[in-house]
């Protein structure tokens, strides 16, 4: 059941805020749990079971955890056995969802394709943000940076909070405990967080699932030949799929959960305006890089900072390995976090510190071009797809082969509403909404008489592209999230 689901929007989300609403304080962390519970059952019925085992690991060596954090003498056999459990499941359940032979094991679930009977392995959604919060959690734990959660209601909603699972954005425990003691459950939050979820969904299914459309058929080519002006094209429209895609996914989710009165964490900060790409790294996914900064840069240049003259670009690269490979065990993602790693840590060494001293749009220039080569990396089905796609790009992939249009459609034909989409795309990742916002709430306030006509007219804005959701929905059906299946 995802966030663009009509069922979702139109009947779960009602029902969970409005009860939300009307329950009392003391009630409402039960509430969240049947919201939690409910969610997961019926997005993915068969590892309900799985999530609830592995919660209740977690919530029972958080206490052992914390007894021996306590004693610094003795070695932290907890903390140690929790992490390889955890780690160790998101590692078996990555290899063998890329892996070309499975085990017939009780926590894989196989789906018959009804076309040729093959079997099909579903990794479970929401598996690697699930227990990178909960290793954060055990080890901020042993750290004393924050204490154990006793209550198992709360515990259960911090690890499965349904609006974050599936998509984060990865929140760590201390940032959502004040969500947990005390939800701000009120008409103002609920109107911002729809004013928020609206927005999302405009930027999922009026951008990102528009471009989808094209772009899907030509990465699903098994031997590619297309213009090498549609191979430009298809490139940044993916640049700018992915970012709506993702972005309008985190977008409902904090608002889903300001309706519910909890606060998650802002996941992006308009990364295409970035001047460098470690820039881009601080702005894209910004939780996820904050948690490899915390648990995994910083650990390691501390452990090694006696080793004098050690680079830290090595450690910058192992990092973006392992976020490569948080993404999954395929070639492609091993490939798209090292090439990061290896640029990041140019960037960072004294020849890359003169890019700083260039012309700004060269900057610009110089990070959108590896962002942009790195989104077909991302999307690629594997390596040889990255190379034949190169090789479109610079008009050497010969004889362009005629695919029948029934293979390709709605490729490659573009309609309008394609660059449309793309242009409001290119318009909307420059932060231009938010210094509007600043200057109009300057401007105008409660007391002057054009401040009710503009609050009317952007609420009835935000119903009309809320309807328009509603029918491009109806019109072609929900698609997944691009970051769905991590």
């Amino acid at each position: 059941m995802s966030f663009t689901s009509p069922t979702f929007f139109l009947l779960f989300l009602p029902i969970a805020v409005l009860v939300n609403f009307i329950l009392p304080g003391r009630l409402r962390k039960f509430w969240i749990t049947v919201i939690c519970i409910t969610g997961l059952y019926f997005t993915q019925p068969y590892y309900l079971v799985f999530y609830v085992i592995l919660v209740g690991i977690n919530y029972f060596f958080a206490f052992l955890n914390s007894r021996v954090a306590r004693n610094e003498s003795k070695l932290n056999w907890p903390l140690i056995i929790i992490i390889v459990i955890n780690i160790s499941l998101l590692v078996i359940f990555k290899k063998f969802s890329t892996s070309s032979s499975y085990p017939r094991n009780l926590f894989f679930v196989p789906l018959r394709d009804s076309e040729n009977q093959s079997i099909n392995w579903i990794f479970p959604l929401g598996l690697s943000y699930t227990i990178f919060q909960l290793v954060s959690y055990q080890i901020d734990i042993s750290s004393e940076v924050s204490g154990v959660e006793r209550d198992p209601f709360k515990f259960i909603n911090y690890s499965l909070f349904y609006p974050k699972m599936f998509s984060g954005p990865i929140q760590r425990y201390d940032g959502f405990k004040p969500s947990l003691d005390n939800p701000i459950v009120n008409l103002e939050n609920i109107n911002q967080g729809l004013q928020r979820f609206i927005l999302g969904l405009a930027k999922k299914v009026l951008i990102a699932d528009v471009l989808v459309r094209y772009i899907n058929p030509v990465f699903n080519m098994s031997n590619i030949a297309i213009p090498t002006i549609h191979a430009w094209l298809i490139l940044f429209l993916l640049a700018i799929q992915i970012y709506y895609d993702f972005s309008g996914v985190i977008d409902m989710a904090i608002g889903i959960a300001q309706m519910l009165g909890c606060k998650l964490a802002e996941n992006f900060n308009y990364p295409y305006i970035s001047r460098s790409v470690t820039e881009f790294w601080r702005r894209w996914h910004i939780s996820l890089g904050a948690w490899f900064r915390d648990y995994i840069f910083i650990p390691m240049q501390f452990r090694l900072r006696k080793l004098k003259g050690f680079p830290l670009q090595v450690i910058t690269v192992l990092v973006f390995l392992l976020t490569g490979l948080w993404h999954g065990f395929n070639k492609h993602f091993i490939f798209w976090g090292l090439m990061f790693g290896f640029v990041i840590a140019f960037e960072n060494s004294k020849p890359g510190a003169k890019l700083k001293e260039v012309w700004l749009p060269l900057q610009h220039l110089w990070t959108l071009g590896w962002v942009v080569f790195s989104w077909l990396i991302f999307r690629a089905p594997g390596l040889k797809f990255v190379m034949q796609y190169m090789m479109n790009l610079i008009g050497l992939q010969g004889e362009i082969s005629q695919i029948p249009f029934s293979q390709t459609n709605p490729y490659p034909i573009f309609e309008n509403s394609v660059f449309i989409a793309a242009i409001a795309g290119i318009l909307f990742s420059l932060p231009i909404y938010p210094w509007l916002r600043e200057r109009i709430d300057k401007r105008i306030n409660p007391s002057k008489k054009w401040y009710w006509t503009i609050k009317i007219v952007g609420n009835l804005l935000l119903i009309l592209l809320f309807v328009f959701c509603i029918g491009m929905i109806v019109y072609s059906g929900p698609l997944p999230g691009v970051y769905d299946k991590f």
